[in-house]
Order: C-alpha cells, then structure tokens, then sequence
C-alpha cells in the first residue's frame, strides 16, 4: 500500500473515532437527563429570556446627539467629531441595536453595533463594524454592581503598525439622558492609553 493511500486510511479511521466518541458523549449526556423534559425546557427557557442585565441597558435606548474625540496617536491632540445614534432593542428585548452616522476627519462615517447579555456565559457581547474598517470588533464585559457602569476587553490587530493590541472600552451611565463611552488601547510594550471619548446626550 502506498504512503498516500495509509496516510486517507488513517486520516478515515481517525474522522470515525472522533465522530463516534461524540455520539457516544452526545448520548451519555442524554441518558443522564432522561426523563426530564420539563427540567430541559426550563433550562433552555431560563436561557433564552431576558433579566435583569439587559433591563441595564435600557437607559441606552433612544435617539442621541453625540460628541465625540478621537485621539490618533500617543499626545496628540484629538479630532473632534458631532454626530447621532439611535437605539433600539431587537428580538423581544434580548439585544440593543445601535446605529452611528457622524463625520470624522471630514468624511463621513457610519458605525453599527449589537450588544447583548448572554445567560448561559454570564457576561456581556459587543459586536461593532464601521465604514473606517472591514473588521468586526468583537469583546466582552460586565457591568458594577449597580448597573450604570460597563466595561468590555477585545483584542484587534493595527493595520498601520501591523500589531494585535487589546483594548477596553467603559460606558458610564450619567443619568437617563447622557451617559459617556471611553475606549483605550494598549499595544504591544506600551502603556494603556485613551483613544476615544463619546458623550451621549439625549436628543
């Protein structure tokens, strides 16, 4: 038999052994809750509906008229911009939709962003895309105690240094009608330092 044909052979074996210890994990899983329907519909329930951290974000919805600066290089000063969001939730309440419009640097920019409380991981879910970018900023968060304060971790990678730096971005919730989103970066042998600034206030 030929070195190829072992290698498929092996590569095959190796594909059924895999597929058949997962139906096997798969139906010890199920064997271990049989008889329990009510209890798995409760489960899947419990983690489908809403609570009390995305009624946290419920200050967040509405219209916006916004003020943001952006700081592009390390002591530089920023670039000021003017523009609005709107907020809404989505999907009975599970998720808070947003859309940006402004212009930055004298063009104009759009900004979309989905953030959601997920149950069964018990954190927050950011997702943010813009047209200054072709990629999906991904991160994750929780909120203090009292609800009014988020702060989210992500990583991203520079196209103009060709680095992968971590940010972290915190929203204070001022009151019903403002609250203000500071990101900060921290690239690789640097310090942590503030990027952006955007203070909502409610139009």
């Amino acid at each position: 038999m030929s070195s190829k044909k072992i290698v498929v052979s092996l590569s095959g074996i190796l594909f059924v052994m895999l597929a058949a210890s997962t139906v096997l994990s798969d139906d010890k899983a199920m064997q271990k809750h049989e008889g329990e329907p009510n209890a798995m519909m409760d489960a899947w329930s419990k983690n489908a509906n809403p609570g009390p951290f995305h009624a946290h974000l419920k200050p967040l919805v509405g219209s916006w008229k916004t003020t943001a600066k952006f700081w592009m290089m390390p002591g530089a000063e920023p670039a000021m911009s003017a523009g609005t969001s709107e907020r809404e939730f989505i999907l009975g309440g599970r998720y808070l939709q947003e859309h940006y419009n402004s212009t930055v640097m004298g063009s104009p920019f759009t900004g979309f962003g989905i953030v959601g409380y997920d149950n069964a991981k018990k954190q927050y879910v950011s997702t943010w895309m813009d047209t200054m970018s072709t990629t999906i900023m991904m991160d994750r968060g929780s909120c203090d105690a009292s609800g009014k304060v988020f702060t989210y971790h992500g990583e991203m990678d520079d196209p103009y240094t060709g680095t992968h730096k971590k940010y972290r971005t915190v929203l204070r919730v001022i009151n019903n009608d403002k609250h203000i989103l500071e990101m900060f970066e921290t690239s690789p042998g640097a310090k942590e330092r503030q990027s952006m600034e955007i203070i909502y206030t409610r139009s």
